[in-house]
């Protein structure tokens, strides 16, 4: 810190006394970048504005911009901050949602202190960006009660009426009746009698004429926020905003899919989106989304893929279904979120000996639906107790075409709180709890397990030391210990950790790793353990990187082996009982021109020792992702994906069995290709060629990849006021 500080004062020296301009800039860079790392906010945000002045065209313009927002934020500067979201051509929806929760909170807060004017103003921030339209109702209320409070009793009519017109799933039935008592005293204050009493009889809830005059003598009972939503306002990653990239699975049942990667610009991040491809092997694609948070006045979004693919093979086919809906809301205060997910997947077993083996068409399909419905809640701080919440819900339903099927309800909670300001305590509850039902058996697969635990900062450093008991088919300690230390020289965080988590190896889990499999199966749980250190950090240059090494235990280890009825078709499910790994993982990412990202990914787990003795069949030691991505012209994309995977071993029968016999997979490669064309604003073409290098890769034994395969497509972008979306 010292040294930072140091650098701080040179910086400014450099900035006062130097006259090659481009020192000077690169000075007054790396001068806002550590203010805002070691300052307060609101000292950070002269230098970070300063800088913003002075090199409009920089090309780490919007990253120091971003950190002045997220300064002006956290200072609680809400005015400078709306100016910036607000400035053309900001996308920033992270930060938008993050000033409107800050703002809310802060004003929760001043009116808890019985500041009712900057809780009033506070809250009048928070409308200004209202990305969250139930956040913005509940807003409302409280100004209401702030201008009653501070004597402005026609404005706090005035917001209680605005209230009481939002549409009905932004607002609640309660707040809508204390804000009719509201009334009635603000026009008992004005010595609007009969506004009062008809104000009063909707508080009662009565045509009646109550005895509103006596009741309207006592003073109005204070509205009190009970919670006041937590904000993360740590510090931001000094890192250069790369976008973000996300892996879309080509065709999911081959062993080495083609994943294309797909890194959108900023205008292609749009909820509003129709797009369709054909390709080869009698290939369709289709996928849309659409936010309907401004026709039904709260977050509500909508999304829905399919795809289908037929090879070369007999019955090499896979068909996919995804549905997908959305939302919050907020309860009593509390801002919850939810989904309702639909997915239905089908394959085809082609893995098996076609000139031998006949089979009735029914036998050579499977299929899988599932259905989950999750909630959860924000991370909300009693204001009393000082203590943090949150939760979480979910219910699901799994199964197969074969009668096997699975259902699990999953339900966790935790809180913490700190004490002298360098030490947190916090405990929690996760109950995931599952029956697996198939045509020979009914087996529980469940895991009950209390998190408890503190963390300690010490110095820049964090110390956390938890100790997990959990009961499912054992009983287990589950360490979750790290110790995390900023390394200021290398800009990057080290981290020694040891942790161990229990797989509960559900039915969906081990049949989406593996679609082959029997659809009956024996339950097991596995504890996996890893004792490891990582570094993460960035260079200069826009690069960034993370590399981490250990050695990893996995007990009750699930492997794949081949059927042993002599066709190979489908495979069980074996467990080996230990299996020790070392773990070598490695990531870079890097940046050295503003239209052009590439990286690298790479996993080795080799397994040293297993228990048995055999092999850990289909375990996969190696993996190794290449990535790129061009941007030319703004009207052009290229992305380039290159992917190797390492051997495995697969085994004809179970371990020890006479008839076992082992089989070798070749390591594969996997080269991806795709060219996107902007025709016009929202129109999109693109051309994706996929496992251009032809790779017969087999991830599972007698199921080789598909072959080389395009895609022609085209995306339509709209926004909610196109005629598409009405």
């Amino acid at each position: 810190m010292n040294k930072k500080q140091e650098a701080l004062k040179a910086f400014n020296v450099c900035i006062d006394q130097n006259k090659d301009s481009m020192i000077k800039e690169q000075a007054s860079l790396l001068r806002a970048q550590i203010a805002y790392e070691i300052l307060p906010f609101d000292q950070s945000e002269n230098y970070l504005n300063e800088y913003l002045k002075n090199y409009p065209n920089a090309k780490a313009f919007q990253q120091i911009r971003t950190l002045g927002i997220h300064a002006n934020i956290a200072s609680g500067n809400f005015k400078q901050a709306e100016m910036e979201l607000n400035s053309s051509g900001d996308t920033n929806q992270t930060l938008k949602q993050l000033y409107q929760r800050a703002a809310y909170s802060k004003g929760l807060a001043s009116l808890l202190s019985g500041k009712a004017s900057d809780a009033l103003s506070a809250f009048e921030s928070s409308r200004k960006i209202p990305e969250n339209p139930v956040q913005a109702a509940s807003a409302i209320f409280w100004m209401a009660e702030c201008a009653y409070r501070m004597g402005e009793y026609r404005k706090s009519i005035e917001w209680a009426q605005q209230y009481n017109q939002q549409a009905w799933d932004v607002k609640s039935e309660e707040r809508t009746t204390q804000l009719y008592l509201l009334q009635a005293h603000a026009f008992q204050k004005l010595m609007q009698t009969d506004s009062a009493g008809w104000s009063y009889a909707l508080y009662t809830d009565t045509l009646s004429k109550p005895d509103w005059a006596l009741a309207l003598n006592e003073e109005k009972p204070e509205f009190i926020p009970d919670m006041v939503p937590e904000v993360d306002l740590n510090k931001m990653a000094l890192n250069n905003d790369f976008q973000e990239k996300k892996y879309r699975f080509a065709y999911t049942p081959v062993p080495l899919t083609p994943l294309v990667l797909d890194g959108p610009t900023a205008e292609m991040v749009n909820k509003h989106h129709i797009e369709l491809a054909i390709g080869h092997h009698r290939a369709i694609r289709f996928r849309s989304g659409y936010d309907l948070s401004k026709w039904v006045k709260t977050p509500l979004y909508i999304d829905m893929q399919h795809q289908g693919f037929r090879g070369g093979l007999s019955h090499q086919r896979y068909t996919e279904t995804e549905l997908g809906i959305h939302g919050s809301h907020v309860v009593k205060g509390i801002p919850l979120h939810g989904a309702l997910q639909f997915d239905r997947k089908g394959y085809g077993f082609y893995g098996y000996d076609r000139g031998q083996y006949q089979y009735d068409q029914l036998d050579l399909r499977q299929r899988f639906t599932g259905l989950r419905m999750q909630a959860y809640s924000d991370s909300m701080r009693h204001e009393s107790s000082e203590i943090t919440y949150q939760g979480a819900a979910a219910i699901s339903l799994y199964g197969d075409r074969y009668a096997s099927f699975e259902n699990g309800i999953k339900l966790q909670a935790g809180a913490g709180k700190w004490f002298k300001k360098d030490l947190k305590v916090f405990a929690g509850l996760l109950a995931d709890l599952n029956v697996f039902r198939s045509s020979v058996s009914v087996q529980n697969n469940s895991l009950l397990q209390l998190n408890m635990g503190l963390q300690k900062n010490i110095d820049e450093g964090i110390l956390q030391v938890a100790l997990n008991p959990a009961i499912g088919q054992k009983l287990h300690l589950l360490p979750d210990i790290f110790f995390r230390y900023p390394l200021a020289s290398l800009q990057a965080n080290i981290e020694l950790g040891w942790r161990s988590v229990v797989a509960l190896n559900t039915f969906r889990s081990l049949t989406t790793l593996n679609p082959f499999v029997f659809s009956h199966y024996q339950v097991e749980q596995s504890q996996n353990t890893e004792v490891y250190g990582h570094i993460k950090g960035q260079y200069e240059g826009g690069i960034q990187y993370g590399l981490k090494s250990g050695v990893r235990i996995m007990n009750n280890l699930p492997v794949f082996v081949n059927d042993t009825a002599g066709d190979y078709k489908r495979m069980q499910i074996d467990y080996e009982a230990r299996a020790t790994a070392f773990m070598l993982e490695a990531d870079l990412q890097f940046q050295p021109q503003p239209e052009i990202t590439a990286g690298t990914s790479f996993k080795w787990h080799p397994i040293l020792q297993t228990r048995s003795g055999f092999k850990a069949w289909h375990y996969l030691p190696f993996q190794w992702n290449i990535f790129g991505q061009y941007n030319f012209r703004k009207d052009w994309q290229f992305n380039a994906d290159l992917f190797l995977r390492g051997a495995s071993a697969a085994a004809m029968g179970y371990k020890g069995d006479a008839n076992t016999y082992v089989r070798m997979n070749d390591p594969g490669i996997d080269l991806n290709l795709k060219a996107s064309y902007r025709i016009e604003k929202g129109i999109f073409a693109y051309l994706e060629l996929n496992n251009l290098m032809g790779s017969q890769y087999q991830r599972w034994y007698g199921y080789p990849q598909w072959g080389t395969q395009f895609f022609i497509g085209a995306q339509y972008l709209f926004n909610s006021n196109s005629p598409l979306a009405k």
